[in-house]
């Protein structure tokens, strides 16, 4: 589900970099409070996807000419037209989470296009250098969330961070709603951290930072042309 999407209405959170009140939080607190979340906002099928500004993606793209994109295609963007993407990962409590960016190539006249794209009718505004962010659609069993999110000692903002981070980009959500519930849930509860930059219009450039700066793209391999087949495996 796509943070444009992603209409309700959530509490403004005002910043306040100068409180200095102790966590009373322990882990066992963010455990419940995760498993919590991410029943409540999650599904079988499915990802959460959120889209790079137009004028960052450009200069991205223009800068790293040696990205190596391949021809794909996502039937949940088009049935009509390939699309460009990527796959990488990043770590979060030391653990690699694999995502993908998607690019349009041409257009393609249907809504599911237009909407995966967030496009206008028409293809209005439409650029290939618009880039989605792919979270993973299932999550990987094999990873301990208890023992993870007890790896660090002091709950503090890295740690609210990494939490947040995980949550997403480990595909325990399905929908933005439940990262504005766990955001504002640590905002309220660590007041002594101006937590993941306050404001939920800065929410979308907290995920974008954490994706464009810590990135490691997949060797090209040999790969079915499939996206849905490369998120298979993720």
């Amino acid at each position: 589900m796509s943070d444009s999407q992603n209409e309700e209405t959530n509490t403004l959170i005002e910043e306040n970099p100068t409180i200095t009140t102790t966590s009373l939080l322990t882990h066992n607190d963010v455990i419940q409070k995760f498993e919590e979340i991410s029943k409540k906002y999650t599904l079988k099928q499915g990802y959460m996807t959120t889209m790079l500004p137009d004028t960052f993606s450009e200069e991205y793209i223009k800068n790293n000419p040696q990205l190596r994109w391949k021809e794909v295609y996502n039937f949940n963007a088009s049935n009509h037209v390939r699309i460009h993407s990527i796959s990488g990962n990043i770590k979060v409590f030391g653990i690699e989470m694999p995502i993908i960016l998607e690019r349009p190539i041409k257009q393609d006249h249907h809504a599911e296009f237009e909407d995966y794209f967030n496009f206008g009718g028409h293809n209005s505004g439409f650029t290939t250098n618009r880039i989605v962010i792919r979270m993973r659609t299932t999550i990987d069993e094999t990873i301990n969330v208890r023992n993870t999110l007890t790896t660090d000692g002091e709950i503090d903002q890295k740690y609210a961070d990494q939490v947040v981070q995980f949550m997403v980009f480990g595909g325990y959500i399905k929908y933005w709603s439940g990262y504005y519930d766990l955001r504002s849930w640590f905002f309220c509860n660590l007041r002594n951290v101006n937590i993941l930059g306050a404001k939920d219009d800065q929410s979308s450039d907290f995920i974008h930072k954490c994706v464009m700066e810590n990135i490691v793209f997949d060797a090209d391999t040999d790969t079915d042309n499939d996206a849905d087949a490369d998120a298979a495996s993720i």
